[in-house]
């Protein structure tokens, strides 16, 4: 093994698409990380889907793609888009971004939550 490569902790970003905001599937992403020790970000995108950053061992990383996929909740998974990462060890935890105010961010996910009901 070179120095400075852990092979054991790997890094992805995944785009998660489908009935994901307005339903507490960024809280549900939190609580399982922190479960598992998995460090990084869960965060909405404006164009109603959910970013996630996650970095920690490969078997709990490939456990959480596999456990989102399952729709958690009241979401409704459609489609996970996976690219891999570079490990890093910058992030000491695992964090919910919201944008602005939590009132925006609210509106924003409960907006992009109603598109996704009447099908836009």
């Amino acid at each position: 093994m070179m120095l400075g490569i852990n092979i054991f902790k790997v890094g992805v970003r995944l785009e998660v698409f489908g009935r994901v905001q307005g339903v507490n599937f960024r809280k549900m992403v939190f609580e399982q990380c922190l479960k598992n020790d998995i460090k990084g970000f869960v965060r909405n995108l404006d164009n109603g889907n959910v970013e996630i950053n996650a970095f920690g061992k490969r078997g709990k990383v490939k456990s959480l793609v596999e456990w989102i996929g399952n729709s958690p909740g009241l979401s409704s998974v459609e489609n996970i888009l996976i690219d891999k990462l570079d490990y890093s060890s910058k992030y000491v935890s695992f964090e919910i971004v919201k944008e602005n105010s939590f009132f925006v961010d609210q509106f924003k996910a409960l907006k992009n939550l109603g598109g996704k009901l009447i099908g836009r």
